[in-house]
């Protein structure tokens, strides 16, 4: 189901979200920084940017080189953004990226993990969810807290929380593959990263299979 950007919604987008006067612990969750995947082998796998401010969240990905994703973690809630079209929707499953890349508790990063899923819909898929804690571990001479992560596929990863910042810095899987946060720096963002404008269309997907179901040309999957 996609969620209807109501004129409170698209307020609630629009709105100033960091300020930079608020003190230490604000401007530590203000800041923007390099997205670098690496492959098997730590070969370079694609680069991209997230901008921080608060709980709100910009993420831009090669992968969709025709939009951004906006998370604004407080409201638990994700869209994807696409300026040529005026056109923005519910992320959905569109990327994991904004099921991990929210503003979250060092102590208890899983619970806000477990929140974006379900905003997601990936609940239900496969069996249960695990998620530890381990403890303080060391990244690139930081401090952070480490989690381990089992998914519902019984896939394991081990996520990187700068407590500092609230926000993972870093993700490896079992396959090799390391997502990182690095070159991050500390900084206001500009408010329009995280604005959508009011003359933005909300497209549904949904409403696009129904047309083409009107039409020649829509077969109907088979039971």
């Amino acid at each position: 189901m996609i969620m209807d950007l109501t004129s409170a919604s698209r307020a609630a987008l629009c709105m100033l979200i960091g300020l930079s006067g608020l003190g230490d612990v604000v401007r530590a969750q203000t800041f923007s920084a390099d997205l670098v995947t690496r492959n098997v082998g730590f070969q370079p796998g694609g680069q991209g940017r997230v901008y921080v401010s608060g709980g709100n969240v910009r993420i831009e990905t090669p992968g969709f080189a025709d939009g951004f994703f906006i998370v604004d973690g407080d409201r638990a809630a994700a869209w994807f953004v696409q300026p040529r079209r005026g056109l923005v929707m519910d992320a959905r499953q569109s990327t994991p990226l904004t099921q991990l890349l929210v503003r979250v508790d060092p102590d208890d990063s899983c619970r806000q993990w477990r929140v974006m899923e379900r905003i997601a819909g990936v609940t239900g898929e496969g069996g249960e969810w695990r998620c530890t804690l381990l403890g303080a571990d060391l990244v690139d001479g930081r401090e952070t807290k480490k989690y381990e992560v089992i998914s519902r596929r019984n896939r394991r990863s081990y996520r990187w929380i700068d407590p500092q910042r609230e926000f993972l810095i870093r993700l490896e899987t079992e396959d090799g593959t390391v997502v990182a946060l690095e070159n991050i720096v500390d900084a206001p963002q500009p408010l329009s990263l995280f604005a959508v404008p009011p003359s933005y269309r909300t497209f549904d997907p949904a409403q696009l299979i129904n047309q083409m179901k009107q039409s020649d040309v829509w077969v109907e999957p088979p039971r």
